[in-house]
């Protein structure tokens, strides 16, 4: 057994403790602890991009997109975006691989789910839903979006996700949406992919229109960021 492994509860409290020490030194805004056996009994096919790894939590933080940067954004990405995008994805990369290291120290596993990498594209997706991952670490919604919406930022946050054997204490999930009479994200979303309901999301819409934006000069990238400058935190 590798050393400083325990499920010690007050040891198990103070890991969860680090890790979000680790996320707070790095700028994250938001983080908390998904129960993954609980969402494999929803999800039978949650893990099946990850393979046979022995993981029954997830360690989700969240990072603030800069609303400064989307401000520049006028129907469609552009460089700066483009450019935020990309280091605010190195970041939320750097605190996983962080994380995960501290996690391994203590005997545990620690799987760092890259914030940003496309494994397939038709369908449009990555190794893991970092949004699933984030709603029932605590930290927000599904949005009429498709994204995940935080009370404190909106959808104006990315994510990254380290899956792990810890028996870490997990957050309630948030399975009530809190968009309520909101419906801002669907009169700006330009491929109009957004519905009333989210269910009828149109994924399909939404990837043929990051497509053409990956033909913008100096974006190159399927990214797009325009439902997100609309989907704020709430004034007052």
């Amino acid at each position: 057994m590798a050393r400083g492994r325990t499920t010690d509860p007050l040891h198990l409290a103070a890991l969860a403790r680090s890790l979000g020490e680790i996320a707070a030194r790095n700028q994250a805004v938001k983080w908390g602890v998904a129960d993954l056996n609980a969402l494999a009994d929803r999800y039978p096919d949650l893990m099946e991009r990850i393979g046979d790894v022995p993981v029954i939590r997830a360690f989700v933080v969240a990072m603030r997109v800069h609303r400064a940067v989307l401000a520049t954004i006028r129907g469609r990405p552009n460089a700066l975006y483009m450019h935020h995008y990309r280091q605010i994805n190195y970041k939320l990369d750097r605190i996983a691989l962080e994380c995960g290291a501290l996690l391994e120290r203590h005997g545990w596993l620690g799987l760092p789910i890259a914030a940003s990498q496309t494994i397939t594209r038709k369908p449009m997706l990555g190794h893991i839903s970092h949004r699933l991952l984030a709603q029932w670490a605590g930290l927000g919604w599904r949005g009429r979006n498709n994204l995940l919406v935080t009370p404190e930022y909106g959808a104006q946050v990315r994510l990254v996700s380290i899956l792990t054997d810890a028996p870490l204490e997990p957050a309630a999930p948030v399975l009530v949406s809190g968009c309520g009479s909101c419906r801002a994200c669907l009169d700006a979303c330009p491929a109009r992919a957004i519905r009333e309901d989210v269910e009828d999301f149109d994924l399909q819409a939404c990837f043929r229109q990051l497509c053409e934006f990956t033909h913008i000069p100096f974006v190159s990238h399927h990214i797009c960021g325009v439902c997100q400058k609309v989907c704020g935190p709430k004034e007052g």
